[in-house]
Order: C-alpha cells, then structure tokens, then sequence
C-alpha cells in the first residue's frame, strides 16, 4: 500500500517553504540534510525519511496531517514512538521511507506473513529475507508467492529457500520455471537433468533452457538422443546446443539414413559447418 504520495508531498513542502519566505538551501539548513535533497523533494523526485517528517512539519508550520496525509501521519507517528508497537502492516506502509538499517531491526521484532514479505521485500537484506521467508514454508501459495519475493535474494539464499519450502516436481513446474532467473546455473542444471530422468522426455525442460549452461544443455541432448536418437523433442534443444554437438548428431542420422531427421537440425547450423558436413 502506497502511502507517501511523493507528489502531494512534494507540493506541500514547496508552498510550506515558499509561505515562510525560505530558499531551498536555509531549509535544508534548518533540517541537516543538502539543498539537492529540499530539491528532490520538491519535484517528487524521492522521499524524505521517515525521521524528517515531524521536524519538516514543525519548520514549515505545517500539521504533519497536511503534509503526508492522515495514513502517513499515523505511520510517522507509530515509528518515530521508541515505545510503540511496529506491526507487520505499519512497517510494510513504512518501508520506503525508512533507513535499511531501520528496516531490518523492526522486521527482526515481527514474523511478517508471505504478503507483507512481499511488500517489504526490496527494503531487506537477502540474509533477513531468507530467514523470513523459511518461517513461511508451510504457508498456502508458499512457491508462488517465493516467486515474487525471489528478485531481492542472493542466488544462494533463494536455492537454499527451493530446497527447503518447494519440491521441484510436474506440479512446481510452473514456479520452478519463474524461480530459474534467479537461481544459480548448477541448481536449474541439477532441476533439468532430475526432470528428464523422471519424465525420459525434454517436454517438461523446454521452458529451463535459457536458465541452463552450455555444458549441461548439451549433456541433456546427449543423454536423450542416446535414448532415441530420432526423439521429436531434440529440436527444441537445437537453438540452445552447441554447434559441435549437434554436428555430430547430424552426421549420425544421416549416416542411419535419417535424411529427413538431420535437415531438422541443418538450420542452426553455421554455413562452415554445413559444407564440411557434406564433404564428408
């Protein structure tokens, strides 16, 4: 929930400052921050923290209500208040324009549930928000809500989450796929080649490949060939497998006297490639 409205609030610190006669640079005085800040605010270009707000309201004879509204005013209020309970939504509304370091030590008091991790997620440490987020395991659209959150944790963090919270089984799929951006190469290598084991067809990897390395791509064209070497599904690795491994299967068709299958594969690769392959 978005309650600092940088417009309004930008709007009201310009005419708070210009019906007190002030420039920009004695305001920024007054407040111990640098004229470019008073600047930025004022076109709404960022925030001031959350600890400004009274002390901008008080300079400029502004109630803090007017300034960022009854829901901000609320939100300031609890924060700036050492004696205060932070609940899990006041510190979600609070976020933006809190200090990291702010950030982290009310959400070490609290055991925000998936939503709200969700919210707070770009204002944690990838450390704080795997530690969170296992608290979550066994919560209703635990994976598809780990999709969201995924963009704002370390590689490491996230695979230790996936190993913990979400089976990489058909029914994940969907999430495991949304997950693959984030994750380390090793672990959708490792999800690929479980995959095709379980399933003996590349149907269900289609969607892993660009998240794949080249060797384990290939490795995966390889094991399925040896299979089947005429299988359907081998095309779709094509764009992905490098030119000498699906070489080498051109010239073993055609050697079988699959004329039909290789010309399948001949258009990604090279015209090099080609002219050897047919001088030989």
């Amino acid at each position: 929930m978005q309650i600092f409205d940088a417009h309004h609030i930008g709007q009201q610190i310009a005419a708070g400052r210009k019906a007190k006669n002030m420039t920009q640079s004695a305001l920024a005085d007054q407040l111990g921050v640098s004229y470019q800040a008073v600047s930025n605010w004022e076109r709404s270009q960022s925030l001031p923290d959350i600890d400004k707000y009274a002390q901008l309201a008080e300079v400029l004879g502004l109630k803090l209500d007017d300034l960022i509204g009854a829901e901000g005013a609320r939100t300031v209020t609890i924060v700036g208040d050492d004696e205060a309970t932070v609940d899990a939504r006041t510190l979600a509304e609070a976020a933006p324009v809190m200090k990291p370091q702010q950030v982290e030590e009310e959400a070490a008091r609290l055991s925000p549930n998936l939503t709200t991790l969700k919210e707070i997620a770009p204002f944690l440490s990838s450390a704080t928000l795997k530690n969170k987020v296992m608290d979550q395991l066994n919560q209703p659209g635990f994976a598809a809500m780990l999709v969201d959150i995924a963009p704002f944790m370390a590689a490491a963090d996230l695979d230790a989450v996936i190993a913990a919270g979400v089976p990489e089984d058909d029914e994940h799929l969907e999430e495991l796929v949304k997950l693959a951006p984030f994750r380390k190469a090793a672990a959708n290598d490792q999800l690929a080649r479980q995959m095709l084991k379980a399933r003996g067809s590349l149907s269900r990897v289609k969607k892993l490949l660009p998240f794949l390395s080249q060797a384990a791509t290939d490795d995966l064209f390889k094991t399925r060939a040896q299979a089947d070497l005429a299988a359907d599904d081998l095309t779709a690795l094509a764009p992905f497998v490098s030119e000498g491994v699906l070489a080498a299967h051109v010239q073993q068709l055609s050697r079988q006297g699959d004329g039909k299958g290789a010309r399948k594969f001949m258009p990604f690769l090279s015209e090099a490639t080609l002219v050897n392959l047919l001088a030989n």
